[in-house]
């Protein structure tokens, strides 16, 4: 049994990676990112998110992510300071889940997109990173409604293609059509469930 934890750059494909793992294989797969969003629902968080950024990134009772997303790329300390209030609790909510899983299944994919960013690729048993050309990054991000700016921010905030492929024991490329893409994610399962057999 063995714990994968995935990671790449915003917009390389990685949704589209947890929507064909789901769809096709019996083996469970969550993304940190999402473990954050919902912390960032809960009371307790909530109030510890209004004491780092002030109450104008509160509307209607709760957080506004794209607020928050601009005020931590304008103001560094505030992002160490959200990373230092949600990263515990992701860690620990994540172990929950991965725990559980390896009880039933074989391996699970945990997708940690900033991994290479944090040093935590040796608390996983193998890393796969997604990659994909410059060029089809960016105008995804704008078919997402990210302006220029912001999107040329978020990639300069992450690790280059380099440093994640440096931590790499798989890697697939999102750089043809799906087709292409899914064949390496069916071919890369099918290299985990022999290598990692469930044992009972």
């Amino acid at each position: 049994m063995t714990v994968v934890a995935l990671t790449g750059g915003i917009a390389v494909g990685k949704t589209a990676m947890m929507e064909y793992w789901q769809s096709n294989f019996s083996i469970p797969i969550f993304d940190t990112d999402d473990v954050g969003r919902q912390l960032l629902t809960e009371a307790e968080i909530l109030t510890e998110v209004k004491n780092i950024f002030g109450e104008s990134v509160i509307v209607g009772g709760q957080i506004d992510r794209v607020a928050v997303q601009r005020r931590i790329f304008a103001h560094p300390s505030e992002k160490i300071a959200l990373e230092s209030l949600l990263h515990p609790h992701i860690r620990e909510r994540s172990q929950a889940l991965i725990a559980q899983y390896l009880q039933t299944y074989p391996y699970c994919i945990v997708v940690v997109p900033l991994l290479y960013e944090t040093d935590t690729a040796a608390n996983y048993d193998r890393v796969c990173v997604v990659e994909s050309a410059l060029d089809q990054r960016v105008r995804r991000c704008f078919d997402r409604g990210l302006s220029e700016k912001v999107t040329l921010a978020i990639m300069q905030s992450q690790a280059s293609s380099e440093q994640r492929l440096s931590i790499a024991h798989d890697v697939l490329y999102n750089v043809q059509d799906f087709s292409f893409f899914y064949e390496q994610i069916d071919e890369l399962h099918a290299s985990y469930s022999e290598l990692y057999p469930l044992h009972n």
